[in-house]
């Protein structure tokens, strides 16, 4: 049985782990190339990239919740209920990426303007914004199709997808800030573009794939329409409260880059470079718990709620000491990391406390992220999820980080490591909802 857990787990998890380190060094990628511009533009890519990390949010949070249907009702068999998650999970993509394109297009510095008081920081962040905004329906459409391939445990095309991205974004990055090989200096206009066109054809490799290979997620266009009731209704609790928690989620960790830019510039640029590491060494604990969405959701679909639960806990295991030994990692080479941005000693220093302060509470993070997108979604128990991780950003994290940086006026690393005792709060609450089992919901039974 073992065997075939850690078979399966690889699977899984090692395409997952493969396109997230993918997607994390393009955020590197970009934040190092801009870096060579100096403190200014790494902060002004830190402003943009927080509104695009609100809509991704947001993306995966619709596209996730339609998944927990998805991987249980393939563990039942039940192919065809797939296309009505599927075809709400899309238009909702296209809506919001409809909304984040009129703000991020039209109204980029009055958005900027929520982070920093900057002037030059705002005007230089609102040029990037507009051009990215363009993908932004492209990028909806790669998150749908990408999570509903990994519910089914299709993993490997949106990997591909991804690194095939990733090479278009370095390379036009290269030609584009700095006008090599005859191409124009464009700076951080360069970036957007690049980034713009890298999902672009992302975008279309995944979605031309599927209905090249004749997928069971290629639904007809009629489909795209089509309507279930009792699905719908059960999509709108069950997933409704992914949504919300991670909308909620977003604008708390957006509320965090308020509380740093408003620190100062040189804070602000310092997380951000904080931000980029601290992306790749999600990458294994995001394989994890996506391995662990399909494995449970799956086994809960089959009706083997024993077996989901065992899952479980090896999966805690698992997250705990893969965590461990990447802080240990990162804690030996953090200099190297921070070394490798063109940043002043003000905000080296500023970047290299932040990200050692990030290697004590790495493990706790891990924890939180296996057991809520992991475990206790999958399993049906959104909303329990939901109260958990909302009650602890914003009625522990959040008043601490604020009181630490505008009442006490504490160091960064400090605010940074105030903000972290949310996942003290949320980790035991969690791990007594697990063991209690009351996390187990066959959706498949509620939707037949």
């Amino acid at each position: 049985m073992k065997k075939n857990f850690y078979k399966q787990l690889i699977t899984l998890a090692l395409p997952i782990t493969i396109q997230s380190l993918i997607l994390s060094s393009i955020n590197m990628a970009d934040v190092f190339m801009i870096g060579q511009l100096g403190d200014t533009a790494v902060a002004s890519l830190g402003i943009a990239n927080q509104i695009v990390f609100l809509l991704t949010t947001l993306l995966v949070a619709i596209s996730g919740g339609a998944s927990i249907f998805s991987a249980q009702y393939y563990g039942s068999g039940d192919y065809h209920k797939i296309k009505y998650v599927l075809s709400i999970s899309f238009w909702l993509s296209m809506i919001s990426a409809l909304v984040f394109f009129i703000g991020g297009f039209f109204f980029p510095e009055a958005l900027g303007g929520f982070y920093t008081g900057d002037t030059e920081v705002i005007a230089i962040s609102s040029k990037y914004m507009r051009i990215v905004a363009l993908s932004f329906a492209a990028t909806g459409v790669s998150s749908v199709f990408s999570v509903f391939l990994r519910s089914i445990g299709e993993s490997r095309l949106p990997m591909i997808a991804s690194s095939i991205s990733l090479l278009v974004n370095v390379s036009l990055n290269y030609l584009l800030i700095f006008g090599n090989h005859s191409f124009p200096k464009l700076g951080i206009e360069g970036a957007a573009i690049a980034t713009t066109i890298a999902r672009a054809i992302e975008c279309l490799i995944i979605f031309i794939s599927v209905y090249a290979k004749k997928s069971i997620l290629a639904i007809r266009p009629r489909e795209y329409f089509a309507w279930n009731s009792t699905i719908a209704r059960a999509f709108s609790y069950t997933a409704g409260a992914v949504i919300v928690n991670d909308i909620v989620w977003a604008l708390g960790q957006t509320t965090y880059s308020v509380i740093y830019g408003r620190i100062s510039t040189p804070a602000l640029a310092a997380i951000n470079i904080e931000n980029s590491v601290e992306r790749l060494a999600y990458v294994g604990i995001i394989g994890f718990s996506s391995a662990a969405a399909v494995m449970i959701g799956q086994k809960i679909g089959e009706g083997r709620e024993d077996l989901a639960y065992e899952y479980g806990i090896r999966f805690y295991k698992l997250a705990l000491i893969l965590s461990l030994a990447t802080s240990g990692i990162i804690f030996l080479f953090s200099k190297n990391l921070i070394g490798l941005y063109k940043v002043d000693e003000n905000v080296f220093n500023l970047a290299h406390q932040a990200l050692l302060a990030f290697c004590v509470i790495f493990p706790l993070k891990s924890i939180s992220l296996v057991k809520i997108v992991g475990v206790l979604r999958t399993g049906g128990d959104t909303a329990f999820a939901m109260r958990a991780n909302l009650g602890a950003l914003w009625g522990v994290g959040i008043p601490l980080a604020a009181a630490g940086a505008f009442i006490f006026g504490f160091p960064l690393y400090v605010v940074y490591l105030m903000a972290a005792f949310e996942e003290i709060v949320r980790v035991p609450f969690g791990l007594i909802r697990f063991f209690s089992r009351k996390w187990i919901k066959n959706l498949t039974l509620e939707t037949a």
